[in-house]
């Protein structure tokens, strides 16, 4: 975009050749021209900016900004690039002199720094007060020098990341802001000198938000420039998150990332998490019904969430977890327990923790420890039953696809997804669909998927929520091969596998 038109204002870009914007010229409330200034580093972090007399230097920690530095007007040329000025292609002196103006702490968060900025300090220079030397070769006033004091502004968020409100170090609120869902402030009081807004990203005096790899127009919503990860998000490479604020954020400017990776992918470890979860099994007393031991272990990630995986997988096994730990628990054995929910902690979370995660509906009738059965009780002993009867059954297909598919892998529990690697769901259920087994032909990258049941179980919900997926999506469906992580394309809807 080289331009936008507002009213009777109009912005004017500029970019360089990697298609950074380098220049913003904005019209101000008073009707003169501003120039905005940019530039950046080998990462397309800004890491400078001049705005009109004012020039400011950026220091990061990976990839957020931990500090802002004052620099005179004259040094924006010299530190273009860090110390290398790329337009004149000659190494050029750094300042001599800079000032801190701002320092960041930051925390975990849920990616790109969105609700990770936990404080920031304004640096405030104040002069200390001279002095006066009588007679002799030291004679004369002198300067005091000058003293720095910090003054903390914390922020607060809600759950998309947005700054909401600010409190100083008393616990006052000092400002307040309501958006809109693409991140345009429709209220605010009081006084904010953070740049930090929607989505935790700077807002820029032009109205722009710098999100990263690219800047969005709040007034629009949409991006100044094309994705750089390509069709990532569709055929449109200006929509933010598929229109869908709503659910989605976009934590760098290259794709859009749901609800339930958003949850996930926030500080914490999913280990952390389960070991905490074997803590609490270890100290429950008498026998565990599923539906227990998924809410001890529940109450245990409650502690540490939001839980981070490194990578947002289909092998869903947080509420195994929960059954075996039980299951040892109900036998006396809580070391075994502990032990247990200890060697699962590095498999991925179970669909029934995304949905809490999401604040969606529990998973599962038994999800929850208020309404599981007592222990020791019939249904109880039921529902493990069941639970060692599909394994069995499971176990059984495995070995028999296996056998028939020799030169091919085959995989377990797989969950249907585009070709991208993004959820496919029902939109008649608003859920995804999980398949029991998939095998894997390397030549051809297809997949056959299976479903294994009981001879006389009625699996119609599930193989009709399957087809509607496939129907909704042009006749397609994808797996990922569990350690290629290549997504490999479905022939089609499940077989299904009878077991006795």
């Amino acid at each position: 975009m080289a331009s936008r038109t507002q009213g009777t204002k109009a912005d004017t870009y500029t970019w360089d050749t990697l298609n950074h914007l380098v220049r913003v010229t904005h019209p101000e409330s008073n009707g003169t021209l501003k120039s905005y200034r940019y530039d950046y580093d080998c990462r397309v972090r800004r890491v400078l900016r001049q705005e009109g007399a004012e020039t400011t230097l950026l220091m990061f920690s990976g990839g957020t900004s931990v500090a802002e530095l004052g620099l005179a007007t004259s040094d924006f040329a010299r530190w273009q690039s860090g110390v290398y000025n790329h337009q004149a292609q000659a190494m050029q002196p750094a300042p001599a002199t800079f000032t801190l103006a701002k320092s960041f702490v930051r925390g975990s968060d849920m990616g790109g720094g969105v609700g990770g900025l936990l404080y920031s300090e304004k640096q405030t220079a104040t002069a200390k007060p001279g002095f006066t030397v009588s007679g002799g070769s030291l004679g004369g006033t002198w300067n005091g020098g000058t003293a720095y004091t910090a003054s903390a502004s914390f922020n607060h968020y809600n759950g998309r990341g947005d700054v909401v409100a600010k409190t100083d170090a008393t616990g006052a609120i000092t400002w307040t802001g309501a958006y809109e869902a693409y991140g345009k402030r429709t209220k605010e009081t009081g006084v904010n000198d953070d740049r930090q807004r929607a989505n935790t990203k700077d807002e820029d005096p032009t109205g722009l938000l710098n999100e990263g790899m690219r800047y969005r127009d709040l007034e629009t919503g949409t991006w100044l420039s094309r994705d750089p990860a390509g069709f990532v998000d569709g055929p449109n490479l200006y929509a933010y998150v598929q229109q869908n604020p709503w659910s989605k954020f976009d934590p760098l400017g290259l794709s859009a990332w749901s609800a339930a990776i958003k949850a996930i992918k926030t500080g914490g470890n999913i280990a952390g998490a389960f070991a905490g979860a074997s803590a609490h099994l270890s100290k429950a007393a008498g026998a565990m019904s599923f539906g227990e031991a998924f809410g001890h272990t529940w109450a245990a990630l409650s502690e540490v969430l939001p839980v981070s995986v490194s990578d947002i997988e289909d092998g869903y096994d947080a509420a195994k977890t929960a059954i075996d730990a039980g299951k040892a628990a109900a036998d006396g054995d809580y070391s075994k327990a502990a032990e247990i929910a200890k060697n699962k902690a590095v498999q991925k979370v179970e669909k029934e923790v995304l949905k809490k995660l999401t604040g969606s509906k529990k998973g599962g009738g038994n999800s929850s420890a208020g309404d599981a059965p007592k222990p020791g009780g019939d249904s109880a002993k039921k529902i493990a039953a069941n639970q060692e009867t599909g394994k069995r059954r499971e176990a059984k297909t495995h070995a028999e696809l296996q056998e028939e598919n020799p030169d091919k892998f085959v995989g377990k529990e797989r969950l249907l997804r585009d070709k991208d690697g993004n959820k496919l769901v029902d939109q008649e259920t608003g859920e995804g669909r999980r398949v029991d087994h998939s095998v894997f032909d390397e030549k051809t990258k297809t997949a056959k998927n299976y479903e294994t049941t009981g001879q006389n179980v009625d699996k119609t919900g599930q193989l009709a929520k399957e087809e509607r997926i496939y129907e909704d999506n042009d006749g397609e469906a994808y797996v990922r091969h569990p350690e290629t992580k290549e997504m490999y394309k479905t022939e089609g809807p499940s077989e299904v596998r009878r077991q006795d």
